[in-house]
């Protein structure tokens, strides 16, 4: 008994084209990883074809990877994309383009965060965390730290968690 795959991207053309879709819209070198948290909107993306997709990209010149090993779409992959893109199904446009809405708000969000690990004259370590909109700080939480590296990955979890905590000294303020 033959049975219909599930979802909508069946074929790696498809993959490809989504990925040019993503990067068109975001305009911000993503890594694979987090190219691939956007995509993910559909059961039937696979994994490993969605991985074998990038670097093929990049290797007729539809994708750039950077240093960091992050991939950003050339004008050859915007303007043929934008060529092909239609073929993309309407679900599957409808979930990224809100997985892309969500993403820019995240990146936009992060530009107003900032983190630093400070070392004091007598050797303390601190994990500095800044919250700020142009020059008006929103919040700032420091805490301290027995060494650089506790200090490091204090100010790693603060970044990742400063909406949260954000939002919990606001909402305290409300209480």
């Amino acid at each position: 008994m033959e049975t219909t795959p599930k979802g909508y991207l069946h074929s790696q053309v498809d993959v490809k084209v989504l990925i040019l879709f993503i990067l068109a819209r975001i305009e911000q070198p993503l890594s694979g990883q987090e190219l691939y948290e956007v995509a993910y909107q559909d059961d039937s993306l696979n994994y490993f074809m969605f991985f074998s997709s990038l670097p093929e990209l990049v290797a007729t010149g539809h994708l750039r990877q950077d240093a960091e090993k992050r991939y950003a779409i050339t004008e050859l992959g915007r303007t043929q994309g934008a060529q092909v893109e239609d073929s993309l199904a309407v679900p599957v446009v409808e979930k990224v383009s809100a997985a892309i809405a969500q993403k820019l708000a995240m990146i936009r969000r992060s530009d107003f965060i900032k983190t630093a690990v400070l070392q004091d004259d007598h050797g303390n370590y601190q994990a500095i965390l800044r919250y700020q909109v142009d020059e008006m700080p929103g919040m700032e939480l420091s805490l301290h730290a027995p060494n650089e590296s506790v200090a490091q990955a204090m100010a790693e979890n603060l970044r990742k968690r400063a909406d949260e905590l954000y939002r919990l000294c606001y909402r305290s303020e409300e209480h």
